[in-house]
């Protein structure tokens, strides 16, 4: 048996997935980590591609299994698939990652543990970017630390059908129908509708989720308009979710979102506009349907968010490169019970009988950025700013370096610096509990951040190497003092972050032409730390990040139309939690991870069986919170 176990850890030393970037002369990899879209070749910063080739191939049935496998990315999962998963980059919290669909900023005002909340399922994306280090200057306020873009599926011209269906171990299924068709001439559609239901793998983790999710868009000689819609009913048991004292809660969110947008080219001028309205609404059962609820609890919380904005930019390439101005308006608000400033009246919730929203709040902000692309012979250059108005808190001004400099026609250093800044979220201003205590005082975050590197590029490889330092000032967190049992938002005065990370991706066929078998091989790995200034308290997410992640990963044709895919991840991670079961404070355990996915393609069909946690290990990601063992999974996917 011993001999069985290590021959696949070796085995998993050649396996891969989705941190390929591929980018070779005749398929280049377009990135959008500036303003205008560029080669990654000529960026000067990581950013990870995850195409469609590799989200078809992986074992990953959504989102956070998708980013999991993502070096610098830290997924952090309290319960089974899609219950809620909170993604931080380069050692920031779960605020700090600004999270996009299409370049819509999907934060929430309320919390950033809704930022995983998409009303859309993983058979509408059609690649996802992930940019590591501060993206302010670009990409907005929230972008602190990294940012997710999830690009969806366009409608195309071709008109087919498309079929998935699959199950497994905890009366797990789901399925999903999307569709291309042509409704009039230049009109193309895709509509997608998908289903996912669970027993869940212990007590309370149940899961139920639907989503709905269309996109249309019109092309002529007077530009192209794009609409897009999506909708998303999901519910699901929260076993500890927020403490393990109370292990019965449960969660049910509705969220939906509509944008509209226009683009036109004019010469050497590029214009695009966009609006967009999302929303949000939560309910949190701290005791599941009342269910030996005590007389102090006088029943759940409701939240309800919404957020209304437009963005309009516009690009001019010239003698001197490319110059790209950009304005962005956003009004976010929120009703709730529990979190807002007092309302003069309370207002029905509309869904729920005889219950009331008692708080409310909302603030605009206004972004004004311009940013300079020049190349220069072998050296390219990004510079540009970005001016951001707050109704609640001051203006701020957020700037920024990239360099890249090509040293040959495979290999490229790059350097840059760049500010960044995040307002606090409605729960750190407003939350009060038994052991919480919101701020109504809080201040914005900010911090510098420093990088240097260097990326390879071939038919045969990519690999990139890069140093980064972050200089944190008043950062926003939760923390506890020695003498006392109460957790309270305060901004921190300073928190500084070091790191590296490497990564090397291998395509084997691109030299040797008769390994038909061996596709790709890819390993990564990232190492951070960090320190604050003061050490008279307890921190509950500053300290509490990945200091080791490690991937090796591979896939590849085993004959017979037959694909094998292993993943495998270790991971060790800082800080420490109360352990409810030891009654103590307790580090979290190192975890060693891994997947597998087999795949059998005939004609138009693909058979596929997964099985994730192969080694059914137990972890946590969350305190307390104890994450699924090993699951298997199988089922079919076709078009016609």
């Amino acid at each position: 048996m011993k001999k069985v176990i290590l021959f696949l850890i070796v085995l998993n030393a050649f396996f891969l997935k989705a941190e390929v970037i591929k980018e070779t002369k005749t398929n280049p990899v377009v990135v959008t980590a500036s303003s205008e879209p560029v080669l990654y070749s000529e960026t000067a910063r990581i950013v990870t591609v995850i195409d469609l080739e590799q989200i078809q191939s992986s074992n990953a049935k959504n989102i956070e299994d998708l980013l999991k496998y993502i070096s610098n990315v830290d997924v952090r999962r309290r319960g089974g698939p899609q219950a809620q998963a909170d993604f931080s980059v380069r050692g920031g919290s779960f605020e700090q990652t600004l999270i996009m669909i299409n370049g819509i900023p999907f934060n929430s005002a309320q919390t950033g543990h809704h930022n995983g909340n998409l009303p859309i399922s993983i058979y509408d994306i059609e690649k996802i970017e992930i940019l590591e280090g501060s993206g302010n200057r670009v990409l907005g306020t929230n972008a602190f630390s990294g940012a997710v873009n999830i690009i969806t599926k366009k409608a195309a011209n071709d008109q087919r059908i498309n079929f998935a269906i699959s199950g497994g171990e905890y009366g797990y299924y789901d399925f999903n129908i999307s569709s291309n068709f042509v409704l009039f001439n230049n009109l193309n559609s895709f509509y997608s509708i998908y289903r996912q239901k669970s027993d869940g793998y212990i007590q309370n983790t149940d899961t139920d989720i639907i989503n709905f999710f269309g996109s249309n868009i019109f092309c002529s000689e007077y530009g192209n308009i794009s609409l897009q819609y999506g909708v998303g009913k999901r519910n699901f048991g929260a076993n500890s979710f927020y403490t393990a004292k109370y292990p019965n809660q449960y969660e049910a969110i509705n969220s939906s979102f509509m944008n509209i947008s226009y683009s036109k080219n004019i010469d050497n001028i590029k214009i695009f506009l966009q609006s967009y309205y999302k929303t949000l609404f939560d309910r949190f059962e701290l005791f599941r349907s009342m269910k030996s609820a005590p007389a102090w609890y006088k029943g759940h919380n409701y939240h309800n968010n919404t957020s209304l904005g437009g963005q309009i930019k516009a690009s001019i390439t010239s003698d001197i490169g490319i110059s790209s101005f950009g304005l962005e308006i956003r009004d976010e608000s929120i009703l709730s019970n529990v979190l807002g400033k007092k309302l003069d009246s309370p207002k029905k919730i509309s869904s729920e009988k005889n219950k009331y929203y008692y708080y409310s709040d909302n603030r605009q902000n206004v972004s004004v950025f311009f940013e300079q692309f020049i190349k220069y012979g072998r050296m390219s250059i990004f510079i540009g700013s970005m001016y951001n108005w707050n109704s609640r808190f001051n203006s701020d001004f957020y700037g920024g370096l990239d360099v890249c400099y090509q040293l040959s026609d495979n290999a490229s250093a790059f350097g840059s610096i760049n500010q960044s800044g995040r307002l606090p979220s409605f729960t750190d201003l407003y939350y009060n509990g038994p052991t919480n205590k919101g701020n109504p005082n809080l201040k914005p975050e900010y911090s510098i951040s420093i990088e240097t590197g260097v990326k390879y590029s071939s038919k045969f490889t990519s690999s990139s190497f890069s140093i980064f330092r972050n200089f944190g000032k008043d950062l926003i967190d939760w923390i506890k003092h020695p003498d006392s049992t109460l957790w309270e938002t305060r901004n921190l005065t300073k928190l500084n972050t070091i790191g590296f990370q490497f990564s090397t991706n291998l395509f084997p066929k691109s030299i040797y032409d008769n390994i038909n078998w061996f596709k790709i091989i890819s390993l990564s790995y990232t190492f951070i730390t960090s320190t604050k200034s003061s050490q008279n308290y307890q921190s509950l997410y500053a300290l509490d990040y990945l200091k080791h992640k490690f991937n090796v990963n591979a896939l590849f044709n085993i004959g017979y139309d037959f694909t094998f895919n292993v993943n495998t991840n270790y991971q060790k991670r800082n800080g420490t939690y109360y352990s409810y079961e030891k009654n103590q404070e307790v580090k979290y355990n190192d975890i060693f991870l891994a997947s597998i996915k087999i795949s059998y393609a005939i004609y138009r069909y693909t058979f596929f069986l997964e099985i994730d946690n192969i080694f059914d290990k137990k972890y946590q990601d969350i305190a307390n919170v104890i994450q699924p063992g090993r699951w298997a999974r199988g089922g079919l996917q076709f078009n016609f």
